[in-house]
């Protein structure tokens, strides 16, 4: 029995377990960081872990990956993208469609804001152009701001633009106003994107179907302004 016992001893220590018990050990011995001793009790491999200089590789991961992985959602609230301006409105093609008639009796308007020159909206002005059958803009000077746009199809001319949205930036739309008179010209070696506000009057019959219900204002001054907090009307 005791050979045996001997034989089975020996057997143990020969066996791969045997020798990967033995190079885990040793490896702890000589100080390898992150590999914990093979076998030992719970406390044992604690304490070891406690030690000052003791990393788990495993750990390391865990805790850097969530990081890694909210960095492209940090930099979209950190980074926001540029407004939309004159180059997307030759992307867009057709400008903002006019709201519809809205159904019912009674004026569709109210009074303009007094003043002798009241600050409309551009989509404002757009709208009461083509349903205020009341003929308040006739003859009466409006100020408008928005930013410049020279169309391509048509060199020296330029236009007063605001991007309409209705959800998001994604749904964007312009909404134009041509620019006459002799104010008009001299905005022809203007950028575009540049903002302005612009007085003048409403030409009568200028905005048709056949032109998408852009309105065309014989302006009588113009001078920049500042890019406003909010470039976009809703």
């Amino acid at each position: 029995m005791h050979a045996d016992a001997a034989g089975r001893s020996e057997e143990s220590a020969e066996s791969p377990s045997g020798h990967a018990a033995a190079f885990a050990a040793g490896a702890t011995a000589e100080g390898t960081v992150g590999v914990e001793p093979a076998g030992g009790s719970v406390g044992d491999r604690a304490a070891v872990a406690a030690e000052p200089g003791h990393v788990s590789a495993g750990h390391e991961h865990r805790s850097r990956s969530p990081w890694m992985l909210l960095l492209p959602v940090l930099a979209i609230f950190l980074v926001g993208p540029p407004a939309l301006g004159s180059d997307s409105i030759g992307r867009a093609g057709q400008p903002a469609a006019v709201p519809q008639r809205p159904s019912g009796t009674g004026s569709l308007f109210g009074p303009l804001p007094p003043g002798e020159a009241p600050l409309l909206t551009v989509s404002e002005f757009q709208t009461r152009v083509v349903w205020d059958t009341s003929g308040s803009l006739d003859d009466r000077a409006v100020r408008l701001q928005g930013f410049v746009v020279h169309p391509d199809d048509d060199f020296g001319r330029t236009r007063l633009a605001r991007m309409r949205i209705s959800c998001c930036a994604a749904d964007a739309a312009p909404v134009l106003v041509d620019l006459s008179g002799p104010a008009a010209a001299a905005l022809a070696n203007t950028p575009a994107d540049t903002w302005i506000e612009v007085t003048g009057a409403l030409r009568t019959g200028s905005a048709t179907e056949a032109n998408g219900q852009v309105p065309t204002v014989d302006i009588t001054a113009v001078h920049g302004i500042p890019t406003p907090p909010n470039p976009y009307e809703y």
